[in-house]
């Protein structure tokens, strides 16, 4: 099979345990480019939240976002929107404000939060991560007042919610996975990524491949984590890390690689050259 896109997660995926890409992996890209195939970032985070060298590569053009939420298309400015319906996303923030909860907010490609708790302490306080308090300092957009804004959104993406309290996590996950309209997922222990049940890594692929022209047995799918599932089950080769968890593994077609390897050099030798 000639693949003609290949759409990778980032954190734990393409990135190395610094939050970086190797050389190793932007010679495979630059590569790949040469060769025309896509490689595409696929990501929770929205565009505006991705690494500058990747959002300004001259190697890539189209970026899954917002865990399947947008398709963008950096050379056009175009973004493939699969957000929540209206009705939908004001339920899921009900859902949420009725937690002590601290949200991250997608829409428009951007992540927003809120300017009032914009400071480490705050995050620190939902058990964030060293990695997860410097993402929102510096990459998401505080308003002054999120829960207003929220509301009054014609669409919302996706959110990412951190939780205190682990009992009220499970509680609310269980209560989103009854519900056929939504997707829910969850990258790290104390959070969970919540999504519009028509988007998702995977259906985002498949319409970057219908707008390529591209058959969608012709691309790769690669990833680490739960939100990844999708888009490694519907790639017409879905792919594991030797790091992810242990569904993702046992849904994909093959293991590959750590995350510590270069994946994309790993797949590039492995399955396009």
């Amino acid at each position: 099979m000639q693949y003609k896109i290949v759409a990778s997660d980032l954190d734990g995926t393409l990135f190395n345990n610094k939050a970086e890409v190797s050389p190793e992996n932007w010679a495979a890209i630059e590569q790949m480019h040469k060769m025309g195939v896509h490689f595409v970032p696929a990501s929770g985070r929205s565009f505006g939240e991705m690494p500058v060298e990747l959002r300004e590569s001259p190697l890539i053009r189209y970026y899954i976002c917002s865990d399947g939420s947008a398709v963008y298309d950096k050379h056009t400015g175009k973004s493939y929107d699969l957000a929540f319906p209206r009705d939908v996303g004001r339920q899921v923030l009900d859902k949420f404000y009725s937690y002590d909860v601290c949200i991250m907010l997608h829409a428009d490609n951007v992540s927003y939060v809120e300017e009032s708790t914009h400071n480490a302490e705050h995050y620190k306080s939902y058990h964030m991560n060293k990695y997860w308090v410097y993402f929102a300092l510096f990459f998401d957009k505080p308003v002054s007042n999120l829960k207003e804004l929220a509301y009054s959104l014609p669409a919302i993406q996706s959110f990412c919610v951190f939780f205190k309290n682990m009992e009220e996590l499970q509680e609310c996950k269980a209560f989103f996975e009854k519900d056929d309209r939504i997707l829910v997922a969850q990258t790290d222990p104390c959070n969970l990524e919540v999504f519009a049940s028509h988007a998702g890594k995977g259906n985002a692929l498949w319409l970057l491949a219908d707008v390529l022209g591209v058959p969608r047995e012709a691309t790769i799918g690669v990833g680490d984590s739960t939100n990844d599932m999708t888009m490694v089950q519907s790639a017409g080769l879905g792919l594991a890390m030797e790091n992810a968890v242990p569904e993702l593994k046992a849904a994909a077609d093959e293991i590959i690689c750590s995350n510590q390897e270069h994946s994309a050099a790993y797949i590039l030798e492995k399955y396009i050259v």
